[in-house]
């Protein structure tokens, strides 16, 4: 990742400089000047913090953790041997509330919990 110096040209033909927030592409013509407004974010960059190169994107460590418990969990499921898996085959019915009928006048969130509430402990 290099950035601008006081060694930079432009060239006859410009230069591409990539912003330093953004890192959108931005092309200049001379480096006369001490800082320039990045044309995609609007915000007033300084001249030694523009880039000649873009910036490599990280994925963030959130992303890698997750994707690390993904593969994790496809390459257990690919080789038992290591980790036994152990089947379940009972069959767990799901709980179902029963249909509900548009009523009337529009009920207030309290009439509506408590109708699911009632709903719920008939089916316990």
């Amino acid at each position: 990742m290099k950035k601008v110096n006081k060694y930079t040209r432009a060239g006859n033909n410009g230069k591409e400089i990539y912003c330093s927030e953004c890192n959108a592409k931005n092309k200049v013509y001379h480096f006369s000047w001490s800082a320039i407004t990045c044309g995609n974010c609007k915000g007033m960059i300084d001249k030694y913090k523009w880039l000649l190169e873009p910036k490599k994107l990280t994925l963030n460590k959130y992303f890698n953790e997750y994707k690390s418990t993904i593969m994790q969990k496809i390459h257990d499921a690919f080789n038992p041997e290591k980790k036994k898996i152990e089947w379940d085959n009972e069959y767990k019915p799901n709980i179902k509330i029963q249909s509900t009928v548009k009523p009337d006048h529009k009920p207030t969130f309290n009439e509506i919990s408590e109708h699911i509430h009632k709903q719920y402990n008939k089916l316990k």
